[in-house]
């Protein structure tokens, strides 16, 4: 039910990969703990920064948070599921 969250970081505005961050500070801060991790790890098939679909707009210090927080995650099959289906969808798609 989380996964329906991971992009709540796209509130603050156009932004690259900086929305997993937005997301997880805004989620975190109200004490969605399950819900934030969906929104750092929603984007990372593999976790490593230089891996992500996307540019990074984020400071240093941003991206070495989100480089040590990553690294104490456990990926579990929600996270790859989410994984999975924010690759499968595509802005602008139609059916």
């Amino acid at each position: 039910m989380v996964g329906l969250l991971h992009d709540i970081g796209r509130r603050e505005g156009v932004t690259g990969m900086r929305h997993v961050l937005d997301g997880y500070n805004f989620l975190a801060d109200r004490g969605f703990e399950d819900a934030a991790r969906i929104c750092l790890t929603h984007s990372f098939a593999v976790k490593r920064l230089e891996a992500i679909f996307g540019a990074w707009d984020c400071t240093p210090d941003e991206l070495r948070f989100i480089e040590n927080t990553l690294a104490g995650i456990e990926f579990d099959d929600y996270d790859r599921l989410i994984v999975l289906c924010d690759s499968l969808a595509m802005a602008g798609a139609s059916s």
